[in-house]
């Protein structure tokens, strides 16, 4: 019974000796500083026995980690998504690797960053996520397509793209500004087709207007022009559309300059040129009133949701096969002809298609789903 008792006691001994302590450890050593976009990571996990994965709780940015789980030595893909918030989001991933009764831990730190700007043909632009949920440019457009020129006259009705405007120094009219600083405070004025992507003459159908709902245009990739969705979600009123109190700009009445510019929305009326549909030869200046002689007081942007048909729209009124006339997008329409700035309003209305005007972007929401 004695010398069972010691062979036992033997085995077990011996059994413990070879016993593994638990380790576990990454090729990270520092934290990772990633930029708004987030991405995927490849991370070499060390370990001498079974390990897991998991994502500290308290963690504000959206981690996965594939496999998750493991035996011994691994690689792991580490996919952080898009911070789509105002504020820097963290995380910590946890690596454990336990051997019977025992366990070891080594952790990831994960700090990432906020979108504020977009970089687009050489020129760095601000954006914000406003109330409405969207990140938006703050700054109008001035983008260049290939191949074109700002035009600074007021009879190239097809140039496309024109020089922003400005009140004269003796503050009777409006006129066009090549001045560095305006062109970056005001941007250039774009008519749709050109805003939407296309050439001026490009659209012939009210169908092939109405696809374009949404386009990308002259926006950098993964932004569009805004849509009637996208301007009734922000200032809640369009002119023939029903309102929409919940908008976050609304203020009861109309679209607030005033409440979207206390959010850093920078919106102010910039002024366009009225080009009434594609028989005119020449167009005028939009935004100068002798009431108010010493801003401009009114204008539009582009939009990319085609307003409803109407036969005016077409050569012979009612009869699409006579060919369009003039289309209409939704866009926006600032209005500082108002004695007060509490007063100045930005409420969403149809825009005619050669009407040169700013642009403004808005960001696409793609929804990744990682398996």
């Amino acid at each position: 019974m004695k010398k069972s008792l010691f062979i036992l006691a033997a085995a077990v001994a011996v059994l413990a000796s070879c016993q593994k302590t638990p380790e576990i450890k990454t090729n990270v050593t520092e934290p990772i500083n990633l930029d708004y976009s987030g991405g995927e990571l490849t991370v070499t996990v060390n370990a001498n026995g079974s390990w897991v994965a998991d994502v500290d709780p308290a963690s504000t940015a959206q981690v996965y980690v594939v496999p998750d789980t493991g035996e011994g030595p691994a690689e792991v893909t580490v996919s952080v998504a898009e911070n789509l918030t105002n504020d820097p989001l963290v995380a910590v991933i946890r690596f454990t690797c336990t051997i019977g009764a025992e366990g070891a831990i080594t952790t990831i730190a994960i700090n990432q960053g906020v979108l504020t700007s977009v970089t687009w043909g050489g020129v760095e632009y601000p954006v914000k996520k406003m109330k409405d949920g969207n990140f938006w440019f703050t700054q109008n457009l001035r983008y260049v397509p290939e191949g074109m020129t700002p035009a600074k006259e007021l009879t190239a009705v097809t140039a496309g793209i024109f020089y922003p405007i400005v009140v004269n120094a003796a503050q009777t009219a409006a006129e066009f500004s090549e001045a560095p600083e305006v062109i970056a405070r005001n941007g250039y004025l774009y008519q749709a087709e050109v805003a939407l992507g296309l050439k001026v003459g490009d659209l012939t159908t009210v169908e092939a207007a109405q696809a374009l709902e949404g386009a990308q245009g002259i926006c950098p990739p993964g932004w569009h022009i805004p849509t009637l969705s996208d301007i009734q979600g922000l200032v809640g009123k369009t002119a023939l559309i029903e309102n929409n109190p919940d908008a976050p700009y609304f203020d009861g009445t109309n679209g607030s300059i005033v409440k979207l510019n206390e959010d850093g929305f920078n919106m102010d009326a910039f002024g366009a040129i009225s080009i009434i549909d594609n028989t005119k030869t020449t167009g005028t200046f939009m935004g100068w009133a002798k009431a108010y002689p010493a801003k401009l007081s009114s204008e539009m942007f582009c939009g990319s949701t085609c307003a409803k048909p109407l036969n005016s729209w077409y050569n012979t009124s009612g009869d699409p096969n006579s060919g369009i006339k003039n289309l209409q997008f939704y866009g926006f329409m600032p209005m500082t002809n108002k004695a007060t700035e509490a007063e100045y309003t930005c409420n969403g209305s149809s825009v005619s298609f050669r009407v040169a005007a700013p642009v403004r972007c808005v960001k696409n929401y793609v929804v990744d789903v990682i398996r």
